[in-house]
């Protein structure tokens, strides 16, 4: 199951929809929460249901706020949905390891004076609950000093909503891959304050479950939170995928010429002037130009996205605040230009598509085994990097540079410093090679098992 989660503070302005298209078509998820929609619930079911999205439910909003949404696909397992005030509780039955648990998708309040009380309804009825749970969403919730950058200085009492709610239930953060901070309040003139206020909980049964189960925190755009996606399997493969010619190519010019070349191109290249060889040799020429021209946007959004998730990372600098918002707007601009192509892929993919003890030590193994993995490393320019090979040349890169001897030299006055403490003769016999009797006296004196 995968699941989009954001706080998108607005859903009816243009660009937070042509963000949450671009995430639904790359990520190909199964559940989206939404929260703030500042929108009523006719709204919100136009939107799901042009994500190609089966089934939804909402909480409209009350003047210009709250509005929460859940959307989702069959393939989520989502059986059952009860609506809360500010979220939605899931019954969801995971068919390939026969396995039923709780998803609740919960919107925290901001306010401090409300934030005890609600934990605390929560951590009760978490508690009477025996199945597997996870929480997702913007809990509004920080739990340690680098959770904030910027502001007040963070302080303990800061953290003990949280603390007390994970020490109730006997849950813990899954962490999480990508970006630091998950919100931002865009003040600038030394006023920004940034903190992770959005993160996934379970208990160790969830864990035990999912253990490789990953949450990856997306670049902020368009909206002051960032996305959340969350993935219980982040390793399945992609599939195959058929040729698609898609509506948007026709506003580069150079598509005519492609297809005019390789349409003429077929006819003096082969003897088989056939519709069906004319329509092969256009589609190869094609897809390599589709690969040249939408395959370096497609390359230049991914580094932009770094270089955004670089920036957003760092602590509150003003002289970062102009990187970021040149950064962003490139990014806008570059889902503007691909708004048709995922309208289109998007109608295509919808349519075509024991022991309490032991439990709690496996799932301590699981939280271990995921606190040492070396999900993203940073390259020699910051970079980020989450592949395998470029983890790996970066590991070995590093070893190397620290192992590597540079211009050691030995003073000569220092060879007579140590005194030998072996002598000729005890050297001789330490150099020796036994003899087979030794060797057998020695092996046959090894006491049985």
């Amino acid at each position: 199951m995968r699941s989009l989660s954001w706080n998108c503070r607005g859903l009816g302005r243009p660009a937070v929809q042509q963000a949450l298209r671009a995430w639904v078509g790359k990520f190909k998820v199964d559940c989206v929460f939404l929260m703030e929609t500042k929108v009523d619930c006719d709204v919100m079911a136009k939107i799901g249901r042009e994500l190609k999205f089966q089934f939804g439910k909402f909480i409209a909003s009350e003047g210009l706020a709250g509005g929460f949404c859940l959307l989702w696909n069959s393939s989520a397992g989502i059986r059952t949905v009860n609506v809360w005030p500010t979220g939605f509780e899931c019954w969801v039955f995971d068919e390939t390891i026969n396995v039923e648990w709780n998803l609740y998708a919960i919107y925290g309040p901001p306010y401090e004076d409300r934030k005890s009380d609600f934990w605390e309804d929560v951590a009760r009825y978490v508690n009477d609950d025996n199945k597997a749970w996870a929480i997702m969403g913007d809990l509004n919730l920080i739990h340690k000093k680098e959770d904030k950058s910027g502001g007040r200085t963070f302080a303990p009492r800061d953290g003990r909503v949280m603390n007390d709610f994970l020490f109730n239930v006997g849950g813990v953060d899954i962490g999480f891959s990508g970006c630091k901070f998950t919100w931002r309040n865009k003040r600038e003139a030394g006023g920004m304050v940034k903190e992770r206020l959005d993160r996934v909980l379970s208990n160790p049964d969830w864990l035990s479950h999912y253990p490789m189960g990953r949450v990856r925190n997306l670049p902020m755009v368009a909206s002051d939170h960032g996305p959340m996606l969350v993935d219980t399997a982040p390793m399945r493969s992609k599939g195959f995928y058929p040729f698609r010619f898609y509506e948007a190519w026709f506003n580069e010019k150079s598509s005519f010429e492609i297809i005019n070349a390789a349409w003429k191109g077929a006819d003096s290249r082969s003897c088989n002037r056939s519709l069906l060889s004319k329509l092969q040799c256009t589609r190869g020429e094609l897809q390599r130009w589709k690969k040249e021209v939408f395959g370096e946007c497609d390359i230049k959004m991914k580094l932009l996205e770094n270089n955004l998730q670089a920036v957003q990372s760092k602590e509150v600098d003003d002289h970062a605040v102009e990187e970021e918002r040149r950064i962003e707007n490139e990014i806008l601009e570059i889902l503007r230009r691909r708004e048709s192509i995922w309208k289109q892929r998007s109608r295509e993919l919808w349519l075509a598509k024991g022991d309490r003890n032991t439990s709690f030590f496996h799932a301590a193994t699981v939280v271990r085994k995921r606190r040492n993995q070396i999900l993203v490393l940073l390259d020699d320019n910051g970079r980020p990097k989450e592949n395998e090979a470029a983890k790996r040349d970066i590991l070995n890169g590093f070893f190397k540079k620290l192992y590597t001897a540079g211009g050691v030299n030995v003073p000569c006055d220092l060879e007579g410093l140590i005194t030998p403490s072996i002598s000729a003769q005890e050297n001789e016999m330490l150099l020796e090679i036994p003899s087979e009797e030794e060797i057998k006296l020695q092996v046959l004196s090894i006491c049985t098992l």
